[in-house]
């Protein structure tokens, strides 16, 4: 059983600065990138964001939505929660973690396990002081 806030912390290199959009481009381990409204930062400045499980959901295909950062993940391993109706899998991004709290229905209507590729979309990234 998990905490409501469960999430992962991921630390990558700004790799440069959109000034048309205000958006920092971040790179994570795995040659993974995601993009984060942010003031400018120097290219290669180091910055933590956190990504909560429940702010991340899961496609089968790559979509076009408005949600800024879809990457390519790995389901690695789910496991129960506290309520019966949902579930935590950790994804493997190229070898970085992260978490998502889907339903056990979307589970079995994607009929996802380990080893499934899937776009884990972020829906929200929180940058870390």
């Amino acid at each position: 059983a998990l905490a409501e806030d469960a999430g992962v912390v991921l630390e990558g290199r700004v790799l440069g600065h959109d000034p048309d959009y205000g958006l920092l481009s971040l790179g994570l381990p795995g040659e993974q990138r995601v993009l984060l409204a942010h003031a400018p930062l120097p290219p290669g400045h180091a910055l933590r964001i956190k990504v909560l499980a429940r702010d991340v959901s899961l496609s089968l295909e790559r979509q076009h939505s408005s949600i800024l950062n879809v990457l390519p993940a790995t389901v690695a391993e789910i496991a129960p929660t506290r309520s019966p109706a949902q579930v935590l899998l950790r994804l493997d991004l190229g070898g970085t973690a992260l978490l998502a709290r889907i339903t056990r229905y979307s589970l079995e209507r994607l009929s996802l396990q380990p080893g499934s590729q899937v776009w884990a979309q972020l829906k929200s990234v929180a940058v870390l002081a």
